[in-house]
């Protein structure tokens, strides 16, 4: 077993240092098909190296999940000798300057006036925004959209795809918060029965929470089913016993009764 795990480690560490070289070579081969000198740049600076701009190009690729064809026009996405760099073709280019010039306005003109940050400024960059999206939509949006299109089962059909693809990932945030402000959207359109459905989903993926427990009662409460949203309440109570905001719903609903 021991000479197993050895030889395993060896391997290991030998692909790793595989990996590591074929990484750089290629690193290296998409440097050599980067033009030395660039053309029609109008928001980055004219005189900036090749390091520099590669980097600043490979940011905005991580940042939008995206990659280079995404702005630039070519016929081989994964062959940069094909790319018209220069080109203005794409109406994402554009857009990417205009991004690109609201950063530097929002860092120089903005975040650098506050003295709080005077020693260590802060910054804001695309991955702020973005998290890994070339469209930065909260979660609660994209399914809001989803519902009003398709329908509350596509919406929860919707909602576990991207948990499959991206929980534990920074992309979407799925913690109990999410759905109850999609269920306050959803209440808020007089959607009732979505607002239900997506607050019961919530308090089965998070029993114990005072925010989905307390959601699920303002969907009862708006859709008129009063005894149940007294018993969500309640429920939501076991996590506060002293929220006086609680106790004022449960005390209003049962003199409805």
């Amino acid at each position: 077993m021991y000479s197993f795990i050895k030889k395993f480690k060896y391997s290991y560490k030998s692909m790793f240092v595989a990996i590591f070289i074929l990484s750089i070579f290629l690193s290296g081969i998409a440097n050599g098909q980067i033009p030395d000198k660039f053309k029609n740049l109008k928001v980055l600076p004219k005189n900036i190296s090749k390091g520099e701009l590669i980097g600043t190009m490979k940011g905005f690729t991580r940042a939008l999940g995206v990659r280079c064809i995404f702005c630039h026009v070519g016929t081989n996405e994964r062959d940069l000798s094909t790319f018209e760099f220069a080109s203005d073709e794409k109406t994402s280019k554009e857009k990417a300057r205009i991004m690109m010039s609201m950063v530097n306005s929002i860092n120089k003109d903005h975040l650098s006036k506050l003295s709080e940050y005077s020693d260590h400024i802060m910054k804001v960059n695309c991955m702020t925004c973005h998290h890994g999206q070339n469209e930065p939509k909260l979660l609660e949006d994209i399914l809001m959209r989803v519902i009003e299109k398709k329908g509350i089962d596509s919406g929860i059909e919707r909602y576990k795809k991207l948990k499959e693809k991206y929980y534990g990932g920074f992309t979407y945030d799925f913690q109990v918060r999410t759905l109850a402000n999609l269920t306050d959207m959803l209440i808020k359109s007089k959607r009732f029965d979505a607002a239900v459905t997506i607050s019961k989903l919530n308090v089965e993926m998070y029993p114990n929470s005072i925010f989905s427990l307390y959601s699920m009662g303002e969907a009862l409460e708006a859709k008129g089913n009063i005894k149940e949203a007294i018993e969500a309440y309640a429920n939501a109570m076991k996590f506060a016993p002293n929220n006086p905001q609680i106790k004022k719903k449960i005390e209003m609903l049962q003199n409805k009764k």
